[in-house]
């Protein structure tokens, strides 16, 4: 009877394990880098950077940061678009490849997000599962954050305070009054995302009132 007992139980923890690692699937679509469209239920795997397309008639295929241009997705969840690039990041060796970033803002100072790398300590209780982010997005710096300015130089979030917070200085007291009045932590992931996104608010909202009063 222990025996059967042990076996239910190990059956058991078994398929819940693979129930949880098992792809997310959501209507999105890819841009491949000839610039055609594969719509279809799209997964992406934070771990080994593909995306796979589960098209109409149940073929899968699968694409890396290399063959295609961009891909977005309905993340029935969040009930969000989310969108993703890719992006060749700069580095100081001769050679790099594209990688896939996630587009969290997009404005004078546009900002990407990337999983963290494999060698660092990433908070999560199952690290298989990289196909639902569900368990990912518990914890924002599970991520990488780079910021790009609309020269295109990248910059890492982590280095807000001496490369991107100079770069706000037209809006500086806007963002200090800000900053003071929600009692912000500008030492934050969370803080800094929020800073750039009221400063991009606070360019678009300029440029929308430009543009009236020169219609007028």
């Amino acid at each position: 009877m222990k025996k059967v007992l042990f076996a239910v139980l190990i059956t058991v923890a078994v398929s819940v394990e693979l129930l949880a690692g098992s792809p997310t699937w959501n209507t999105g679509y890819v841009i491949l880098a000839d610039g055609r469209k594969v719509e279809g239920k799209l997964s992406y795997n934070w771990k080994v950077e593909v995306v796979q397309v589960r098209l109409n008639n149940g073929l899968v295929k699968a694409y890396s940061a290399g063959n295609a241009d961009s891909f977005a997705f309905y993340d029935a969840n969040q009930q969000i678009l989310r969108r993703f690039s890719s992006v060749e990041l700069p580095k100081p060796e001769q050679f790099s490849h594209p990688v896939f970033l996630e587009e969290l803002a997009t404005g004078p100072l546009t900002v990407y997000r990337r999983l963290r790398h494999a060698r660092e300590f990433i908070k999560i209780t199952r690290p298989s599962i990289y196909s639902d982010d569900t368990e990912l997005m518990k914890d924002i710096d599970n991520f990488n954050y780079m910021v790009v300015n609309r020269d295109g130089q990248f910059f890492d979030l982590a280095m807000f305070t001496a490369d991107l917070w100079p770069m706000m200085a037209t809006y500086q007291e806007q963002l200090s009054d800000y900053i003071k009045s929600r009692d912000v932590d500008t030492s934050t992931t969370l803080a800094r995302l929020l800073l750039i996104n009221q400063y991009n608010y606070l360019s678009a909202d300029k440029s929308a009132s430009l543009k009236t009063s020169r219609a007028d």
